[in-house]
C-alpha cells in the first residue's frame, strides 16, 4: 500500500497534458483502469438486467393471461350450469377450459418462481447503478487531480482510493451471479485494458528518453 508520503511525490506529475495525465505513473493507471472496469462491468449487468427482464415478461404476460382466464371461465362455467336451456355440449367446454387454463397457469407459476427472473433482474439494476455511480466518483476525482483551479491533498487522495477499493470490494459481495461478459469479456474491453497497461508499461520504459509515444486510437476516444 502507497505511504502519504509517495503519494506526494506520485502529486508533483499531475500537471500534464490531458493525454498524458493518466499514463504517466502507476496511481493514475490505477485510477484509469478502475474507471474502465466499472463502467464495463455496469454495462455488462445493464444488458443481463435487460435480458433477465426479458424473461421475466415472457412468464408474466402469459401467466397474468391465463389467470384472467381461468377465473372468467370459471364464472362462466358456473353461471352455465344455472342455466338449463343451454345445451349439453357447453356444459362441457367450460370446465374443460377452465383446467386447462388452470394447469397452464400453475405450471407458469412455478417457472416463474423456479428462475426468479424478477428478484435477479432487480439485482443486476442494483449492481449496474453501483459500479455507474463508482465510475462517475472516479471520473470527478481524476478532474479534481487534473485541475489548476482546485488541488486535491495527499491524504485526500489517499482516502479516496481507500473508499473506492472498499467499495469495490463490498459490491462483489453482494453478486449473486456474473454476467457471461465479465466470465468471458468482450475482445474490445481486452483490447482496451491492453493497449492502457502496454502504453503505461512503454511511457514509463522510455520516461527519460526524448521518444514520443502515440497514444493508441483506443486510448485516445476515452473520457477522462
Amino acid at each position: 500500500m502507497e505511504t502519504s508520503s509517495e503519494i506526494s511525490e506520485d502529486i508533483k506529475l499531475f500537471a500534464k497534458t490531458p493525454q498524458n495525465f493518466y499514463l504517466e505513473d502507476h496511481l493514475r493507471y490505477h485510477l484509469m483502469s478502475a474507471k474502465l472496469e466499472c463502467e464495463h462491468n455496469s454495462d455488462a449487468f445493464w444488458r443481463m438486467y435487460r435480458m433477465l427482464k426479458r424473461r421475466c415478461n415472457l412468464l408474466s404476460v402469459p401467466l397474468l393471461v391465463l389467470s384472467s382466464a381461468t377465473g372468467v371461465t370459471s364464472v362462466s362455467a358456473v353461471s352455465q350450469l344455472n342455466q338449463l336451456n343451454q345445451l349439453a355440449k357447453t356444459f362441457e367446454v367450460a370446465p374443460i377450459l377452465a383446467a386447462i387454463f388452470g394447469v397452464s397457469t400453475a405450471v407458469l407459476s412455478g417457472l416463474q418462481k423456479y428462475f426468479r427472473y424478477s428478484e435477479r433482474a432487480e439485482n443486476c439494476k442494483y449492481i449496474a447503478k453501483s459500479y455507474n455511480r463508482l465510475a462517475k466518483r472516479i471520473k470527478n476525482t481524476m478532474s479534481f487531480i487534473h485541475s489548476e483551479l482546485m488541488k486535491i491533498t495527499p491524504n485526500g487522495l489517499y482516502k479516496f482510493i481507500d473508499e473506492i477499493n472498499k467499495e469495490i470490494i463490498s459490491l462483489t459481495r453482494e453478486i449473486d451471479e456474473q454476467p457471461i461478459e465479465l466470465i468471458k469479456p468482450r475482445a474490445e474491453h481486452v483490447k482496451v485494458m491492453q493497449d492502457l497497461k502496454n502504453f503505461y508499461v512503454k511511457n514509463h520504459q522510455m520516461k527519460e528518453g526524448d521518444i514520443t509515444l502515440n497514444i493508441p486510437s483506443t486510448l485516445a476516444e476515452i473520457e477522462i
